[in-house]
């Protein structure tokens, strides 16, 4: 038997599962908030939208970490909403989905397609660890500590 403070590198604590279940809890809350105003509003699209988002920010924590996580995504949508074309065209869905209708199959699939690359390194490696003093003190001490098992 391990020692107690010792863990295996390939056991995780069930955490991404709950922040994966919180943000379906957010889409649905953010849908029915959505469906006042489905004219300019759809729920279909906002929950397309928080799928597409939630991948870029899971890849961002693994890359950045998790204080500069949804800054790419931030940006990358308010540059989508300020300088794609008006009306979007179907052959830039690809990058411009934040901003198509709920019809458009390719931003869907661009979409999902997100976030299922973005939960997997996130699943895999988790949030990148903070680089402050605190936390290169607990390095050398005790890595398994820092790194949040």
């Amino acid at each position: 038997m391990l020692h107690p403070q010792i863990r295996q590198a390939w056991v995780r604590p069930p955490g991404h599962a709950f922040d994966l279940a919180a943000a379906l809890i957010a889409a649905l809350g953010v849908s029915s908030i959505a469906m006042w105003e489905p004219a300019m509003y759809g729920a279909h699209v906002i929950i397309r939208n928080v799928l597409g988002c939630f991948g870029v920010v899971a890849v961002s924590t693994v890359i950045l970490g998790a204080r500069l996580a949804r800054a790419p995504v931030i940006g990358y949508v308010a540059t989508v909403y300020l300088a794609a074309p008006k009306p979007a065209r179907t052959a830039t869905a690809w990058w411009t989905w934040p901003i198509k209708p709920a019809t458009s199959s390719l931003a869907w699939w661009t979409a999902i397609a997100l976030f299922a690359v973005g939960l997997g390194p996130y699943a895999r490696f988790g949030a990148r660890p903070a680089r402050s003093r605190d936390c290169r003190r607990r390095l050398k001490t005790d890595p398994l500590t820092a790194r949040g098992f």
